[in-house]
């Protein structure tokens, strides 16, 4: 059986993609009847179709630069990795789902309304916008 290799993503590369999901799914509200808004889904829908989840050879590069690796446990308590999990890359994906949609969802409601409309103060500085020589080693 062929197995996948695990693909780099850097930190930026990550952060960035972080910011641009979120932004895209504001976009998608945005032009939506004031009726049809709900955010929520749309950033679960982003993250689920998003590369970065479907193919498992991202899941470890996901896990190693989200700020939310342990989100999964945090809000669905310690046995939601494993309940009907086939294997462990059933598992690595779910940690790496999950964090995605953390940090996705984050940076989305530190941004933007349920509407998709920026906030009017918006100042906090994401992990994006940090350049790597201020990353501690």
């Amino acid at each position: 059986m062929p197995t996948e290799t695990m693909t780099t993503i850097t930190y930026h590369e990550y952060w960035s993609e972080v910011t641009a999901l979120g932004d895209a799914v504001a976009q998608e509200l945005q032009s939506r009847h004031p009726a049809s808004y709900d955010a929520h889904d749309e950033l679960i829908a982003a993250v689920d179709g998003h590369q970065w989840i479907i193919y498992g050879r991202y899941h470890a590069a996901v896990m190693g630069h989200t700020a939310n690796e342990e989100s999964l446990i945090d809000d669905l308590g310690p046995t939601a990795a494993l309940t009907n999990a086939g294997s462990w890359a059933d598992v690595a994906a779910r940690f790496a789902q999950w964090s995605f949609l953390t940090d996705v969802t984050e940076s989305y409601w530190n941004r933007f309304d349920e509407s998709g409309e920026r906030l009017a103060d918006c100042g906090t500085r994401y992990a994006a916008d940090i350049t790597t020589e201020e990353v501690p080693s």
